[in-house]
């Protein structure tokens, strides 16, 4: 019998002599916390915690390679011999040369069950990392040889490389901003029959996805991997090919954007952009705290056959991030990434009209604060728990319950500073007088930009001037008002 079976059948029997000596390393180990420069209550801080953690989590008998409950769908891979040492084989060859195995040219037949029904597939490596593959349990893509519920790509992700609960948050916000977003589950994989633990499952980003949600005028412009940003990034030569019949029109059209991009040419954006589908993007990876996503060869862009007009494509890898104010406001951290503007982003957030309809959007949407926060602590609800007693997971339960947690906090900090953000603004109004002449001004103070959607005064011909000045004083106290980062103006008069 192995250590780990003995130790077990051991904390079954004593359950409460093993508790007392638990309590007792606990407090023989508060000294050694600051010896090695931990601190009570950080457990990801300190070694010795960490240790005894492990020993936990080792004592642990729930920990198992199969937890599920009625919200995980299960998957069961048929794989051949040759079929598991092609993808280890694979994967030591990523290590090695530090890129990401290519899909098509990597990948090979296997068989998938889910429920009662069986598909042929092709299986290979996910991720542009090499974390997804450099431990035992590896991220996976399938490719199957005809529709599962709608879907033919499926992507499966180690959890914590997509931060756990991530991307069923962000299908959840993507589509109350009615925003187009694949399938998103927790899964439990098995390999001929032997569990593997959970995964993340995202459908994939493709023409398949696109006709399941009923978008046909979509396509979907992909950038060509380069693992960074280049400065090649506003070259055509970095998009891949178009499956469309009008790959030449569309591609005329990718590279006139890029050219008002590389210009900074805001009076083309219009003819190249669709703003209302741009601003809710903006509004989406503004919750999320997002550049990363949607940086370098992760900017993808959805193409409108009918509009003829471009929109970011709202991928998320599952992070959320806090909002960093810089230069007065939040626009420098959705715009850079690593420290340098990204051109596309910068240009898409320099555009007054996609700002002022992505604000609109994200006061609405802070109107239902509790709402996002509630939906984020339902889906830990249903799964934290099955991710700590995950024995595949790559950290200790109290990390992985610490994990989910850090990003519930890090999405409600986002949305009280973004509430701040729209309780600061304030406008101004001057109005001087210099003998017959009367001069207004409108003064913004507010860290984001404030639009004028109406100014009208009704002047009384029969006032004398210092007394309409000071009437205009009167009224304007009275009638000004910003909503939605927006001043209203209706009427200055004295009747």
């Amino acid at each position: 019998m192995s250590f780990e079976k003995t130790a077990k059948r051991i904390f079954k029997e004593r359950k409460k002599e093993m508790a007392i000596v638990i309590i007792i390393l606990i407090l023989a180990a508060i000294p050694a916390l600051y010896i090695t420069g931990g601190k009570p209550g950080s457990p990801e801080e300190s070694i010795v915690v960490k240790v005894i953690d492990t020993i936990a989590d080792n004592l642990n008998s729930e920990k198992t390679n199969s937890p599920t409950n009625e919200f995980v769908t299960e998957y069961d891979f048929e794989l051949s011999k040759e079929a598991i040492e092609f993808l280890e084989e694979t994967a030591n060859k990523s290590i090695e040369t530090g890129y990401s195995p290519d899909f098509e040219t990597n990948s090979i037949e296997a068989v998938m069950k889910q429920g009662e029904k069986s598909y042929d597939v092709k299986i290979g490596l996910a991720g542009n990392e090499l974390s997804h593959y450099n431990s035992e349990k590896k991220s996976f893509r399938i490719e199957a040889n005809e529709l599962v519920d709608g879907k033919k790509g499926f992507n499966f992700f180690i959890p914590l490389e997509r931060n756990y609960l991530g991307l069923l948050y962000s299908e959840y916000l993507a589509t109350k901003l009615e925003l187009p977003s694949p399938k998103h589950e927790i899964a439990l994989i098995k390999f001929n029959g032997i569990p593997q633990g959970l995964y993340a499952m995202e459908e994939n980003w493709d023409k398949h996805f696109l006709e399941r949600i009923q978008e046909p005028s979509l396509l979907i412009i992909k950038r060509s991997p380069t693992n960074t940003p280049t400065s090649f990034d506003l070259k055509i030569s970095n998009f891949n090919k178009i499956d469309s019949e009008f790959e030449n029109e569309i591609m005329y059209k990718v590279m006139q954007m890029l050219e008002a991009i590389e210009a900074k040419d805001q009076n083309r954006f219009e003819n190249i952009f669709d703003i209302e589908q741009a601003a809710k993007v903006e509004a989406y990876r503004t919750i999320l705290g997002q550049s990363q996503d949607f940086a370098g060869d992760n900017t993808w862009l959805f193409y409108d056959n009918i509009k003829n007009k471009f929109w970011l494509v709202p991928k998320s890898e599952g992070e959320i991030n806090p909002i960093e104010e810089k230069l007065g406001g939040i626009e420098w951290h959705l715009s850079s990434w690593q420290g340098e503007l990204e051109p596309i982003l910068s240009y898409v957030l320099g555009n007054n009209e996609v700002r002022n309809k992505r604000n609109e959007i994200l006061w609405k949407l802070l109107q239902d604060k509790n709402q996002l926060i509630s939906q984020y602590e339902e889906l830990e609800q249903k799964y934290s728990q099955l991710f700590q007693l995950d024995k595949t997971d790559k950290l200790r339960s109290s990390k992985t319950a610490y994990h989910i947690k850090k990003s519930k906090d890090e999405l409600l900090q986002n949305l009280e500073s973004l509430e701040k953000q729209f309780e600061y603004n304030k406008a101004y109004i001057n109005i001087i007088q210099k003998g017959t002449e009367i001069t207004i001004e409108i003064i913004p103070d507010s860290p984001t930009a404030i639009k004028v959607n109406n100014f009208a005064i009704e002047l009384n011909p029969g006032k004398n001037t210092t007394a309409l000045v000071q009437d205009l004083q009167q009224e304007t106290k009275e009638t000004i008002s910003i909503t939605q980062n927006t001043i209203e103006i209706s009427k200055i008069a004295n009747q």
